[in-house]
């Protein structure tokens, strides 16, 4: 799996943070070429270390824009 992109997001992307808040994040990887077949996808990954971390596969983040354009 190789990281292209990560963001962090909520209250301390608005600076609406208190000491009490937690840091979302949320990015984005390209898959190792064996999880990348018709039978097995790897779409989304869960950093089990972070609460709120999740990162999309390339093409689940393609698919989920093209979704955005099309409900446009």
């Amino acid at each position: 799996m190789k990281q292209i992109f990560n963001a962090v997001l909520g209250s301390h992307a608005y600076g609406t943070n208190t000491t009490s808040s937690d840091i979302d994040y949320r990015g984005i990887f390209v898959a190792d070429r064996k999880y990348t077949t018709q039978f097995f996808n790897t779409g989304q990954y869960n950093d089990p270390n972070e609460k709120d971390s999740v990162s999309y596969e390339l093409n689940k983040f393609i698919y989920f824009v093209f979704l955005h354009f099309i409900r446009w």
